[in-house]
């Protein structure tokens, strides 16, 4: 055989390849696996609302809006008092967004701004399956 004939030998493989590739990418039947939908959470003049949430453990975003006429914030701690993730400030009227990933057990969802969490600014998530 020629080189020549190799040459295109070798690309036409090389072509049907990168189409296979293409199309089991675009189309190999697995579904990218959906996160579920925001959790809604306001915060006002001293508490969250809702007050407690029973969530399942994986990627979580949570839409924080603040219905107050102060700033807030929002953070979830775990049971030794660890941020696992935290929203630095919401401004009022504004929504912010906070996306974490959890593992089973009870967390705390606190404002941390100075004498907040004291005023009842405060809540628990429960994340099981």
């Amino acid at each position: 055989m020629g080189r020549s004939r190799r040459s295109h030998l070798a690309a036409g493989w090389l072509a049907a390849a990168a189409a296979l590739a293409a199309a089991l990418a675009g189309h190999s039947g697995l579904a990218a696996p959906a996160l579920p939908a925001p959790v809604q959470v306001r915060a006002k003049e001293f508490a969250f609302d809702p007050r407690e949430l029973v969530l399942p453990p994986g990627e979580l975003t949570f839409q924080v809006k603040n219905d107050g006429a102060i700033e807030h914030n929002f953070a979830i701690e775990d049971g030794a008092g660890k941020a696992l993730g935290q929203i630095p400030i919401i401004a009022p009227g504004a929504t912010e967004t906070l996306r974490v990933t959890l593992r089973s057990g009870r967390l705390a969802m606190v404002c941390t701004l100075p004498g907040h969490r004291e005023a009842g600014m405060h809540g628990t998530i429960t994340v099981r399956l």
